[in-house]
């Protein structure tokens, strides 16, 4: 494989997540901070989990072993994350109520699912770069066909992740792009979950649910990849994904009837009327009075 078809794997899997960074985040110094905050996040989750498998010395050859606590470390730091702004809340609330207005602050403290967006495009990018870049960085060289079944390491022959097959760039990719969208979707479910534990809503814990169970059957699933049933890995992955965008959808506000809409296939007035408001609250407030009565006033003259 050349260098161009390196390249262009690697446009693949990361040109829905960079479209999405370029209409929702590179405007916004905050969102970029909270992007970045978003893959620090996950690179701790991973350096804990990789001291771990490092510790456990008998079971540092068992896949399964680390594939657990690596998902259990990565959704304990999504939850992590939620905490971290939940208190810096407190102080953006501080700055609202002093009447203080810093630009990006305070539409993006209303908007709490952007925020999981953004945050989980972040943990979703890293991930996404640490399934990928291995392969790509291997594939790359000038003229290389793919990897061997296997390699000779310390006198022990080592099965090897491509298993001679070379479409095994291309499937990396598609299950990386994947996985970038799915960490998005699943943020989104998991803090709404999150937002609503301790309130009147009562399946609160149902997202979080969810967002654990899918996450672990989408990177289970990519040990059938050693048998290549690459059609079988990226299938199922693809239909995790669409699960949950549609759940995040849900919870965002969305209805069949605005799902219709965005589509053609309905009404636009469907858009008008939402299931729930998007954001907690609206960023508007009242006029002092004073102001009102000078807004009359001037009015009347």
């Amino acid at each position: 494989m050349t260098f161009a078809e390196a390249l262009g794997c690697t446009a693949i899997a990361f040109g829905p997540p960079l479209w999405v960074f370029v209409v929702f985040i590179a405007r916004d110094p905050l969102r970029i901070i909270l992007f970045v905050l978003g893959a620090f996040f996950w690179l701790v989750s991973l350096l804990l989990s990789s001291i771990l498998w490092y510790a456990v010395v008998p079971l540092r050859q068992t896949l399964v072993f680390g594939l657990f606590f690596s998902i259990a470390f990565q959704e304990l730091f999504r939850y992590l994350y939620f905490f971290v702004l939940k208190r810096a809340q407190r102080g953006l609330d501080k700055l609202s109520a002093s009447g203080m207005h810093i630009a990006g602050v305070h539409s993006l403290k209303n908007a709490r699912h952007m925020l999981a967006v953004v945050c989980g495009l972040g943990m979703g990018t890293m991930a996404g770069m640490f399934l990928l870049v291995n392969v790509i960085a291997d594939f790359s060289g000038e003229g290389t066909a793919g990897f061997p079944a296997s390699v000779y390491v310390a006198n022990v022959t080592v099965p090897f992740r491509g298993h001679g097959n070379y479409h095994f760039c291309l499937m990396s990719t598609l299950s990386a792009g994947i996985l970038i969208l799915t960490h998005i979707a699943w943020t989104v479910v998991f803090w709404d979950g999150c937002h609503k534990k301790g309130s009147a809503v009562p399946t609160w814990w149902v997202g979080l649910v969810i967002v654990i169970l899918s996450h672990y059957v989408s990177s289970a699933i990519s040990f059938y990849n050693e048998k290549k049933m690459y059609g079988l890995t990226l299938g199922v992955q693809l239909i995790i994904l669409l699960i949950n965008w549609m759940f995040a959808w849900y919870v965002m506000g969305g209805s069949v009837a605005r799902m219709k809409a965005a589509f053609g296939l309905g009404p636009a007035a469907g858009l008008s009327t939402p299931r729930t408001p998007i954001v907690d609250e609206t960023d508007e407030s009242p006029a002092p009075t004073h102001q009102r009565r000078f807004d009359a006033h001037h009015v009347e003259t």
